[in-house]
């Protein structure tokens, strides 16, 4: 699932309207509308404002919808 479209999904799990998530972070309900559609990139600071928002982490909105938890790996070195 694109991004994009998590995030409309969390927020709307969470639900907000984009006027309530953009007054959270300091954005106007235009500007989230257009994010969510993928006309404005989203930056490192407005993923953290985002998660924050949710009060979760900015990972949550890049993770697959199905899991919501990170895909961990072991790391080890051998």
């Amino acid at each position: 699932m694109p991004t994009m479209n998590r995030l409309r999904q969390i927020r709307q799990e969470y639900g907000m309207t984009l006027e309530q998530l953009g007054t959270k972070v300091g954005r106007s309900k235009q500007y989230m509308s257009e994010l969510e559609r993928g006309n404005i990139r989203l930056t490192y600071k407005m993923a953290v404002d985002i998660a924050m928002a949710f009060g979760t982490t900015p990972d949550t909105l890049f993770l697959p919808a199905e899991s919501g938890k990170p895909n961990h790996r072991n790391s080890r070195a051998q």
